[in-house]
């Protein structure tokens, strides 16, 4: 799932340009059309404090005092957990990148009911982040880790 954005596009504007005959010559007609397309910024997720990454693509959940690390090939598996004296459930897990033109999501990077680490070492530079659909104090949202990575 990629960050949500807007693209909205103008109508085009229309000109025309009639110039005056001069004798025995004919009316010429010029129309020209411009297109203006705007992008609109879409709102960032809210953070998820317990979520941190590290430069190799492992990650750390910490709940309630209890931090569960996992490296590039295990998966934090939960359903619900309790993270500063708060219920959470999650939904889908992901990984998203940035290469300058927005947020992205990372093909085959979507696990449901699992936080996965992902390995950097062979992806394309850009910035990472993970990005979690969740249920927080019985309201569903999509949030975001607490920091990026940025990969060379």
């Amino acid at each position: 799932m990629s960050q949500p954005s807007a693209e909205t596009e103008t109508e085009p504007e229309q000109t025309t340009t009639t110039a005056e005959p001069e004798p025995e010559e004919s009316t010429t007609t010029t129309t020209t059309t411009t297109t203006t397309t705007t992008t609109v910024p879409a709102l960032d997720y809210e953070v998820l404090f317990g979520l941190v990454l590290f430069d190799d693509g492992s990650l750390e959940l910490g709940l309630s005092g209890i931090t569960n690390r996992v490296g590039l090939g295990g998966c934090i598996v939960a359903s619900t957990f309790t993270l500063n004296d708060s219920e959470y459930g999650y939904h889908e897990a992901w990984w998203e990148r940035d290469d300058g033109s927005g947020w992205q999501e990372v093909a085959g990077s979507r696990r449901s009911g699992e936080l996965c680490g992902f390995d950097l070492s062979s992806a394309p530079p850009g910035r990472y982040r993970m990005v979690l659909d969740a249920t927080i104090a019985d309201a569903r949202g999509v949030y975001k880790s607490l920091n990026e990575i940025t990969k060379q």
